[in-house]
Parts: C-alpha cells; structure tokens; sequence
C-alpha cells in the first residue's frame, strides 16, 4: 500500500484521466445548455410544429346476393405496393450533394464563373434529388418484381407537397403471385411496404349489370358522410342501379386514422381514432341462373340485339330475372374507366345503343299485338260480348268514308274467326272491330287497372311511367280522339307506349284472376353474413299492388286462348313450346316508321301458373314476335324447369288442333305444332 502512496507516476496518470473526463463532463454540459437554455425556443417552435392530420378509412362495402346467396357485387382483396417517403431523407441528403456540385458545374459553365446557388436554385436542386431516389428505388423494385415502373416527376412532386404524410402508390393492385415475390424476397429496397384494401368487384361480369348499377371514385371533397378529414384513401360510391340506391346501407361507415406529423412534414406516428363499420349486405329476389340463361337466349342468334327479358313468380311478384341487353361489364369502372371503354358503353354517334339503361323497365316501347291481352280482358269482362261467335274477317280492316276512313292490314288470313281462333293468329280485323264496339274507355280503364299509367316501383334510379291515351293525355297534346285512335288502340299501335315489367305485371293478375302482387326486387338488408333478426334486419314483404274485380269466365276463355297460341299448330307462339310445360301466351309486333318492336307474353304452367316470363326485341326489323322471341321464351322456360323442375310434374303433349273448347285439358292437348 505504501508503495502505491509513494508513486508519483501514477499520481500524474490518475489526474490525467480525472481531466480528461472533467473536460468531458464540461462538453456535455455545455451541450445540454445549448439544447435545454440557448436553443430551447428554437425546438419548442418545432415541437409545436408537429400536428395531426386525419385520414378517412373507407369501410368494407357489403354485399349484392341473388335469391340463393351467390355473390352479384362483393370485395375483393387489393394489394398495392406503397413507398413511404418518411424513411428515405437520409438518401436524399446523401444524393444533394453530388446534384448540387452538378449544378454548380453546369453554372459555371454557362456562365463563366463560381458562384453559390440562390434558394430557387437549391429548391430545384432538393427537387432533384429527392426525384433521383425515388426513381432509384422503383428501377431496384422493377427489375426485383420483373415490371418496368413508371412515376413521373410532376406526379411526384404533387404527392410530396400535397400528401407528404401519406405513401405514394407504385404498384397498384397487384397480382397474387406479384404480391408472393414481394414478400419472399430479401431484396426489397428501403421504404416499400404492402399494404391491402377492399375492392369492388362483380364475380359474375357483366350479369344483371344494370340491375346492379356501377361504381365511380369518390372526390376527395366529398363529405357525405359527415366525417372531417384532410386526405381519404381511395374510395368509390354507387351512382346506378342498386349501387346507388342503397349506397348508404352498402357503404357502412368509414372510420377516421390519425397521422403525426413532424415540422419536416414525414409522419411519425400513426393510429385508429375511429374504427370503420362495414356495410350491410343486399338479398334479392333474381335468380342468378335464370337471369344468365335470359341473357345468353337474347344475345343467342344476335349478339348485338338490343332487347329484355322478365321472369317473375307471378304468387308474390318476385323478379327472377330483369334482363337487358347490350349490357356492360362493371369491374370496367374499378378502379377507373378509361375513355375508350366509356365510349364503347356509351358511345356519342350511336345514342340509340343504351347500354346503361335497364330496358326491362326504364324503356317503354309500344306492345302492338301483346296489347290484345288486355283488350281480350276488356271483351271478356263485357256483358254484349260472346266469345263462341264467329265474324268473318277480310285481309284489310276498312271503315268510313276517305279522309277518315279507318285502314289496318291484318296478318292473320281472311276467314271466320271466333275469340280462341282470333286470339291465337293475332286477328287485327277481329280485334279492331270488336275493340271498336265496347269502346275505348272500356279498354283504357282495365288498362289502368292494371297500373299501365304508372311507374313501377324498383330501387333502381331508373323508372319509366306507362303512356295510356286518356282523354286528357290526348287533350293535352292538342289532339283529337278518333275512331281510329280507338282501332290503334285495340291491336296496341298508336299513343301506347309500356315497359315489359308492366306487361308482367298484367300477366300476374290473369294468373292470379285479379290479384295483382307488387313487384319486388329486394327481399332483405342485413348484417353482412348474418341470418339472425336480432342484428340489424330489414325485411321487405310482398305486398298486394290492387285487385281487378274479373270474372272466372273472362279468366279461364283467355288463358285457354294463351294455352292455344302456344300448343296449337296454327298459335302465334308455338315456338315457345316446352314439352310438360303448359305455357300460355301471345306474340305481338309493334311497327313504327323508324322502329319495330317485337314481343311475347307468357305464363306457366296455364293451370296454376307460376311464372311469368316476357320476352320484349327492340329494333327487330326482320323478326316477330313468334319467331325472334317466342324462342327465347322457350330457352328461359327450359331452364327454369332445369332448376324447377317439380313445379312441372304433369306431362304435356302439344297439339296438332285448329280449333278450342273453352274447357282446360288436364295433362295437356294431343297432337303436336309444326315449324316451317
């Protein structure tokens, strides 16, 4: 111990290190002075600078489900590969330098002379070399993900001024097997992440499209649902169809994302200050197998006809089908339609085309001989009038004197014609002379009855109200009513104009004799997944739309009529014949100078029907009604029994008759229809 006192060496070495580490102590003292006392204001102000931002957080949009469950519209999984700029700063100040002694070359040698950058210099300079990283970075990730990657330096630019906070999208919507590379490789530069968003999609393409409606970008600005937020990750909205007429109970509610953000303008820290509610899901009525087999029997011998179908249970007033053709494809406008495919859907020189509108029943279009259903009614209902008796036709019905002689060629050959045989040739003579005997108010009160001046009901953004000659309609128009108004009227021609839903929706009331059921679209909204009422449910029941006081007989000679014109050799509409089907119905073809349309009307089967299908061709210059949609209705028959088939357990035989009694054959008619 005494030889350690004693040693002025280590005397020396001990006060050496006790002033090293005293003028250490000084260092740092001095250091927190500075922080804690000198710049103290400085990083209070930068302190004060960070701020929150918040984020709108779309939620989970919910589902569109056919009768059975299946999927029309849902979400599907969206991965995009993002950069964040908040972890590249230390690159971009690495990269300043070698930019700015560019542009001090260059400087030099434009000028002749050294001198420092002025600040929109070193603005530019900070431009470029943030824009140099970034383009770096995405060339590592394009040859790592084998897809060359493009951001422009505008695009870029924008983004970090504007949404500094928020990532920059480089790949957008990635495949599953690009998102696979992504994460298996060890090789990713810094500031890529993946991250995953719902997206709309239409598993079923371009099926019901314009019952579904479509989807297009929410604007930043929009606040319709009441949330105050500065930026919104990318989100869309239903603007047709049920899209839009639901988009409130589809949509849900967003959340909100609060960002933190220092004076330098790069998030620091982030979190959910409000959790967003998924949507509620929609269930309907359509059948998705009887709806694609409507579609493909109108595009089947035409693919560019323009045309619809309906099918509705005619016991509730469900729709089964609302099919429209051209349709469109939905997933078109996800995540944005370009302007070539818009004007394929909707193209400026062929208005006509209409691909956006329903025509099932936002399009009206006269009925011509279809009509004669409901003036049939009219006949029926009327106490002067025998459907047993026969009048003699002539080819061209002819009445009065010129200028107001009364002139309508018939389709049907010159002969003797009672009810069933009128009914089932589609006889203009018989019809006009006997619509002109009970009179156009009889005919335009059933027709009334039958809801034909009123729009149908449909959650759809689309509507169109039925035309019917009253006397103030024509009134109004500055028009007169004539004898030969009243003659248009009785075969469906002149001022009359319906949409095939309201020709369905006649049909139900023959079907039901009277009894009119509102037609439904929608069956329910619930919680997304859910089958129990306790959670959100709201239900829609079938309702009664009106009751037509008809009698038993007027019901019963007119379904025999319709039986006829499809099982009888010589019907309008024997084409439409489907073996153990029973149907019955009527063809109609409206003709104009510039349009002609064809149609059929059917139900089945006749006995106890069930389903209605209407078959409407618009534009159909070198068809009918039997032969362009009769076949159709035959191909939507079939598959309906395809799915059905217990509704159809009696076996039918078509018949090779001309002539038919009033009274219904149980198990069908004999014989069979002959095709030319």
């Amino acid at each position: 111990m005494r030889s350690l006192e004693n040693n002025p060496k280590l005397d020396k070495k001990l006060l050496l290190l006790a002033t090293a580490m005293l003028a250490c102590l000084m260092v740092l003292i001095v250091g927190l002075w500075n922080v804690q006392v000198v710049d103290r204001d400085e990083y209070e102000k930068q302190m004060q600078k960070q701020y929150s931002v918040s984020v709108r957080l779309p939620s989970v949009r919910g589902k569109i489900l056919d009768v059975d469950g299946n999927p029309l519209a849902e979400n599907r999984p969206s991965f995009t590969i993002n950069l964040y700029l908040e972890e590249l700063r230390g690159l971009y100040q690495k990269e300043y330098y070698p930019v700015k002694k560019e542009m001090l070359q260059q400087i030099a040698a434009d000028e002749g002379i050294e001198r420092g950058l002025t600040s929109r210099e070193r603005s530019q300079v900070n431009k470029r070399a943030r824009y140099n990283v970034m383009q770096r970075l995405i060339g590592q990730l394009g040859e790592i993900m084998e897809e060359e990657i493009s951001i422009s330096e505008k695009e870029f630019e924008n983004h970090y001024n504007r949404q500094l906070s928020m990532p920059l999208p480089v790949m957008p919507d990635i495949s599953l097997a690009q998102t696979t590379k992504f994460l298996e490789s060890v090789s990713i530069p810094p500031g890529f992440e993946i991250d995953i968003q719902p997206v709309r999609t239409y598993p079923q393409g371009d099926l019901a499209s314009q019952t579904l409606g479509y989807m297009i970008r929410r604007r930043d600005h929009e606040g319709d649902d009441g949330l105050e937020t500065k930026y919104q990750l990318q989100d869309y909205k239903g603007v047709a169809g049920l899209e839009g007429y639901f988009e409130e109970a589809l949509k849900g509610k967003p959340g909100i994302k609060n960002i933190t953000v220092n004076y330098l303008g790069y998030r620091t820290s982030e979190n959910i200050a409000i959790e967003p509610i998924a949507g509620k899901d929609v269930h309907l009525t359509i059948d998705s197998d009887i709806q694609r087999a409507a579609q493909n029997a109108l595009l089947k011998t035409d693919k560019n006809r323009k045309g619809a179908v309906v099918v509705m249970d005619s016991r509730n007033g469900d729709l089964l089908a609302l099919a429209s053709v051209p349709g469109y494809d939905p997933n078109q406008f996800i995540p944005r339609i370009s302007h070539e495919e818009w004007e394929k859907i909707n193209p400026p020189h062929n208005p006509g085309l209409k691909k956006l509108r329903n025509r099932s029943h936002a399009e009206r279009y006269q009925p011509g001989s279809i009509y004669k259903i409901a003036v049939a009614l009219a006949l029926l209902e009327s106490d002067d009038f025998d459907p047993e008796n026969s009048i003699s036709t002539q080819w061209v019905f002819v009445q009065g004197e010129r200028p107001n002689q009364i002139r309508i060629r018939d389709t049907a050959a010159a002969g003797e014609y009672n009810f069933i045989k009128a009914f089932k040739r589609s006889s203009n003579y018989y019809f006009v002379d006997h619509g002109l005997n009970i009179g156009r108010r009889a005919i335009i009160g059933l027709s009334q009855s039958f809801g034909f001046h009123r729009p149908i009901e449909l959650p759809l953004l689309q509507s169109a109200q039925g035309i019917i000659p009253t006397d103030e309609y024509i009134k109004k128009r500055g028009m007169r009513w004539t004898a030969g108004r009243t003659a248009n009227l009785a075969i469906g021609q002149g001022e009359i104009a319906l949409t095939p839903v309201h020709i369905a929706q006649m049909m139900c009331s023959i079907a039901n004799n009277g009894h009119i059921p509102k037609p439904r679209l929608v069956i329910s909204i619930q919680d997304s997944g859910s089958e129990n009422q306790s959670k959100y449910h709201k239900y829609f029941p079938t309702d009664t739309l009106t009751k037509i006081p008809l009698k038993e007989r007027s019901v019963t000679y007119l379904k025999q009529a319709m039986l006829a014109d499809v099982e009888d050799s010589d019907g309008t509409g024997r084409r439409a014949f489907v073996e153990g089907m029973r149907i019955g119905g009527k063809t109609g073809t409206a003709e104009s100078s510039s349009n002609k349309t064809t149609w059929f009307a059917s139900m089945a089967p006749i006995d106890e029907p069930r389903y209605i299908v209407v078959v409407m061709a618009e534009e159909d210059f070198l068809g009918s009604g039997g032969k362009t949609c009769a076949p159709i209705a035959r191909d939507v028959y079939l598959s309906i029994k395809q799915k059905y088939p217990s509704v159809f357990e009696k076996e039918t035989k078509p018949s090779d008759n001309q002539d038919s009694s009033v009274t219904l054959i149980e198990g069908g008619r004999e014989g069979g229809p002959t095709f030319p």
